[in-house]
Order: C-alpha cells, then structure tokens, then sequence
C-alpha cells in the first residue's frame, strides 16, 4: 500500500489508490499556520496508523517523513486494542500481534522539530459532538471568561449525523454569539471497515481523540487560544477487565492519564504555549446532565448523543439504541422533560425493554461495562420514578429494584453527585470547582 500526501492551501491531500482524500481547513487557517509542515508528517502517521489493521494490509508506504511522535502514536493504538475489540470477535492478543507486524515506511527517518511562532491568549478551542459532555464543557468555558471557539469534525462516514450536527453547531454558534468552525476530513473513510469492505470493527478509531487535538493546533494559532479543552469526564476513568482478560478502559485517551499523555504531545508540538485540559473532569453522568440543564438550559436543548442516525429517519434520536435509552432516562432523572430533547417516544414503554441495560446486557457495549454502571441505572431509573415518570419499564423498575434504590438512596446520591479527582484543568479551577458546588448542592 503507497499513500501519497501533498499540502494544498486549506490542508492536506492524501492519495491513494489514484483516489484523493481531503482534510481542509476553512478560509486561511492552515496556510497561515507556521507550524504545518511538522503537523503535516505527525497528521499523516496518527490519521493512518489504524488503516492497515482495517484494510488488512502487513505494509504502508509513506511519501513524507517519521512523525515526531510516532512512538506515542503506536502506544496510542496498543492501549486501546482491548477496548476497540471488545464488543467483536476478534482476539485481543492476536490483533496486538497483527498491529506490531505492520510496516510503516517513511520517506526518512528524520523527523521535522515542532515549530509553534504563533502567541496565545486566555481562550479556549473546544472539539464539540453535541452531547452532553461537549455542551456542558462550552457552558463552563464560557462562564469562566475562556472565549471558547467551537470545531466539528465533518468525517464524512456518516452523512446524515454530519448534517444535523453541523445545523445544530450553526444555531449554536449564532445563540452564544461564538466562532464555530468545520473541518472536512475525508480521510476518516480509509479507517472505515465498510470503505474496505471488511468485517465489522472498531479498530480504525483509535486514533480519534488523539486526532482532535492535533486538528486544533491551526486553530489554536490563528485565534491565539491556549487551551484545547476535552470533554474527558470522570466515568471514563473506570476499567474493567475484557473478554480475554486485559485490563481495559473504554477510551484510554479519554482517562485522567490518557490526558496527561495527550497534553504532553501537544506541548511539545506548540513550544508549550498551548495545552490539553478539561473542565469536566472531576464529573459523572448523571452531574454533567444535573448541571447542564439547570445552568445552561439555552444549551442544553441542543443535545444530541445518538450515533446511530445514519441507519434510521429519525432527527435526534434513533430510540433503538442504548445510548438513547440512557440518555431519555437520566433527563428524567434530572427534571428534564425528554420531548424538549427531541425525543419522539416514550422509552419507557416495553418495547425499549433490551435498550436498557438495567434490565438487559443484551446490547452492552465497552461504554456499559465500568464498575458502577448498574448502581447509576438503578440510581437513574429512581429519579426518574421519583420525578413522576410513567410507563412499563418504571413499573418493572420498582418491582425489581425500588427497595435496594431506597435503601441505598444516600449512597448513590454521594456517588453520582460526587466531584472527582480534578487533574488537568486550567487555571481557572477554583471558578469551576464553585460552579459545580453551587450546583450539586442544590
């Protein structure tokens, strides 16, 4: 396999098989940026590394040079193998063996020192998805004073998620009078299982939040911003042990530590000017949606966290997945009426009985499987109930589990309104801290 790249005014083409893949950047930012060339080699790497493990190739030829953080790339995909195969049949000892038996060939191992000319500010880059997450992390950001600039990624896998994501970062960005930015990245269809028509899997992705933060060098520079603020909250510190018995985090990257690691690569890359932190850190599932919606209603009305809409004709949300039965029952948890989200159906009738976990593993994937996700559905659904909702499922609910949620009422609310380990944070922490006090006391 030979994978030609070559730098255009907006980006980067890459080149294969005769095709012509995109990543563009808009209006002048990436010809501006000083440090594209080294950004250029260490883009090509990250953004290809999983190809080979899909297209299922021993061999890549690259036409530029070693990426400088080539090595932190390939720790990149070895830790998070356990969790990319978990949900798959593919063993997780043979798919290590199979990625550390690929040849990657540059053109030179000299690899280009990191060049960052640009100053920076008090201001925050945010990666945005439009969950929960995202959203509560641009609340905060703007409350502190970061003059948050907002990017999505347009993949182009998924078409129809893109359209609605990018109409709803467009309303946003005109609601909260901020810069939101688009970023076209064709190049996300070379890890695309389906691209190579190839069994299903998630190994292509393993560079994703890796990725985030190095598209957000360019624009770290033009708009003079210090911060790449992630949405890296304290459920994705848990780890479980997978089918073939590693140990294993849903998303490495997305951990206390995967983040330290993250911001250590970026630092270098931007003569430490610029750094990866998150203001969400410290929270759970159930707090981020409490704050969000108490605090930040204007922006939580937006939200949106199914990935599934490509495969229904739905407008938010598919209803026939986990991750909308989930999120339909912590808005009820929280006071939030789940039609004001977009929700069509009420998901605790029957027939969404196999999309909750609390009642069925049926469809649980690597997100499902921390430590406390049992006690926070059992602590979901008796917030629920106590918030006046009806249906088939919150019957059952109290059937099953209502004497242990009462028993243990105390406990859960502790748990899941706890403020957590807060590692990597700008400097506005103690504001933050006060934020989220303020709320989870209410």
């Amino acid at each position: 396999m030979r994978l030609g790249v070559k730098q255009v005014p907006k980006g980067l083409v890459f080149n294969l098989n005769k095709k012509d893949f995109r990543l563009t950047y808009p209006r002048n930012i990436w010809k501006s940026y000083s440090g594209r060339n080294f950004l250029t080699d260490n883009l090509v790497g990250l953004l290809t590394i999983c190809m080979p493990l899909v297209a299922e190739f021993n061999e890549v030829k690259y036409n530029t040079p070693l990426p400088f953080f080539n090595k932190e790339f390939r720790k990149m995909v070895l830790r998070d193998i356990p969790s990319a195969v978990e949900d798959y049949k593919d063993d997780t000892k043979e798919m290590l063996s199979k990625f550390l038996r690929i040849k990657y060939k540059f053109k030179t191992n000299r690899t280009k020192k990191p060049i960052f000319e640009e100053e920076v500010e008090e201001k925050a880059i945010i990666p945005v998805s439009f969950g929960k997450d995202s959203l509560l992390t641009l609340g905060v950001c703007k409350e502190i004073g970061l003059k948050p600039h907002c990017f999505y990624i347009n993949d182009t896998v998924s078409p129809t998620e893109n359209r609605i994501k990018i109409k709803t970062g467009k309303k946003i960005a005109k609601q909260e009078k901020i810069k939101f930015d688009i970023i076209l990245n064709e190049i996300e269809n070379l890890n695309d299982f389906e691209f190579w028509n190839k069994k299903e899997s998630c190994v292509g992705y393993s560079h994703l939040i890796t990725s985030f933060a190095f598209f957000a060098l360019p624009l770290c520079a033009n708009y003079k911003t210090k911060y790449i603020i992630m949405g890296n909250e304290a459920d994705l510190n848990d780890a479980f042990m997978n089918k073939d018995g590693f140990k294993t985090y849903a998303s490495y990257d997305q951990t206390i530590k995967g983040t330290k690691n993250l911001n250590k690569m970026i630092e270098k890359a931007a003569d430490k000017k610029v750094s990866v932190k998150s203001v969400i850190e410290p929270l759970g599932n159930i707090a981020i949606m409490k704050i969000l919606h108490n605090r930040y209603k204007g922006l939580g009305g937006f939200q949106m966290s199914c990935n599934c809409l490509d495969a229904v004709n739905e407008p938010r949300w598919c209803h026939r997945c986990t991750g909308c039965a989930f999120l339909f029952t912590v808005a009820k948890a929280v006071g939030v009426e789940p039609k004001g989200l977009g929700f069509r159906r009420n998901m605790f009738d029957k027939e969404f009985l196999k999309y909750h976990l609390l009642f069925s593993e049926e469809k649980a994937d690597r997100y499902d499987k921390g430590k406390d996700v049992k006690e926070e559905g059992i602590f979901s659904f008796y917030l629920a109930y106590k918030n006046g909702a009806k249906g088939y499922l919150i019957d059952l609910f109290k059937k099953r589990f209502l004497k242990e949620a009462t028993a243990n009422e105390d406990k859960f609310h502790k748990k899941f309104f706890k403020i957590y380990k807060f590692r990597n944070y700008p400097k506005q922490k103690d504001e933050i801290l006060s934020i989220y006090k303020e709320e989870l006391n209410k």
